[in-house]
């Protein structure tokens, strides 16, 4: 009796990590490989492997952190709490095993800026704010928000240039660490800038004969008060009031003053403005002689060589008589007219003292 036994084949298809040990042999690369065994029945037996080697890898790492970063999630593999080198374990990409050491440098995060000086300036131009590191920080970094990204300024004094209004910024001390920098938190810093008061408003004065005359200020709400000055660039402060009173004399003629507008509390200021005083000549008292007519009469005085006469009917009157041409109307009884001379300025009419003028009738 005839019996026929069959070959075997077998085909495999298997995935390894590292390498693969099949009979004895080891295979590290992916590949198709073949070996024949002999069956239980003396045929042959043919095993095929399609072989796919995936590896396990080792790999180092070093991180640089900053104190206050702690603790720290590596990649959902390690919790960081302190400095040092950790191994960890773990499964890469290719589901095989993968060591990685950890090296884990800390450094120290500065503490914020210290003795920071706000800046004021009175109108737009250029502000300087100042900060120094605090312990641990080697600079200053300047930002534009608390949270901004954008570095204005890397520095100690930080001047911005042509600010127009108040602004808040903020200041950061800072430690590159060779390229692996930390950062205190931020602080805020003011650069104000406060308006300038308007030129005040002033009137010219004048007044007759030697003496003191009255400014009077107005000033916009920028400003307190005024200082006033003697000429347009001293710097000796002759008063600081909104009323100046200052003494004048004829013989100078028209004097020059200059006042500014001013904030005691923003120390801003305005542009000077120059005011004048002028005391003008009080003219002489009149001389003038008694006059005497039998029965009623008109009477008539000379005009004075400048001005001219004011009549009055007392000496302590202040009603001005209506006496044309210097002459009287017609005095039936004796009677007297008080008259002084008046001259009339820019601005201002100066009159003398009164001299009684007698009119007898007989």
């Amino acid at each position: 009796q005839l019996t026929i036994n069959h070959s075997i084949v077998v085909n495999i298809d298997t995935t390894v990590c590292d390498v693969f040990v099949w009979n004895n042999q080891s295979y590290e690369t992916s590949g198709d490989y073949q070996q024949t065994f002999t069956t239980a029945k003396n045929c042959d037996s043919t095993v095929n492997i399609h072989l796919t080697v995936k590896k396990s890898t080792i790999g180092e790492d070093h991180i640089y952190l900053c104190n206050n970063e702690l603790p720290y999630n590596y990649n959902n593999l390690y919790n960081v709490t302190t400095a040092g080198i950790f191994t960890i374990h773990t499964n890469n990409a290719a589901g095989c095993d993968s060591t990685i050491t950890l090296t884990v440098t800390v450094n120290t995060q500065p503490s914020v800026a210290i003795n920071l000086t706000p800046a004021t300036r009175c109108g737009e131009g250029a502000v300087t704010l100042t900060a120094h590191a605090g312990q641990n920080g080697t600079t200053c970094r300047w930002y534009a928000s608390e949270n901004d990204n954008d570095v204005l300024f890397t520095g100690s004094s930080y001047t911005i240039n042509n600010l127009a209004a108040t602004t808040t910024y903020y200041v950061s001390s800072y430690n590159d660490y060779n390229g692996h920098p930390c950062e205190s938190g931020r602080q805020a810093i003011m650069a104000t800038i406060n308006t300038n008061p308007a030129e005040p408003i002033v009137t010219d004065q004048v007044r007759c004969g030697n003496g003191q005359v009255e400014f009077t200020a107005t000033i916009d709400e920028n400003a307190n008060t005024c200082r006033w000055y003697l000429t347009a660039n001293t710097t000796t402060i002759n008063a600081t009031t909104l009323t100046y009173n200052p003494n004048i004399d004829v013989s100078n003629g028209s004097t020059s003053f200059f006042v500014e507008s001013y904030n005691s509390n923003t120390g801003c200021k305005s542009n000077r403005k120059e005011v004048h005083a002028q005391a003008f000549a009080i003219p002489a008292t009149p001389v003038l002689t008694a006059m005497s007519n039998c029965g009623p009469k008109q009477f008539s005085i000379s005009a004075p060589a400048t001005g001219y006469y004011n009549w009055y009917d007392s000496n302590e009157s202040t009603t001005i008589l209506d006496i044309q041409n210097n002459t009287t109307p017609i005095v039936d009884a004796s009677r007297s007219y008080f008259i002084s001379n008046t001259v009339d300025y820019a601005g201002i009419s100066c009159e003398s003292g009164k001299t009684e003028l007698t009119l007898t009738i007989y």
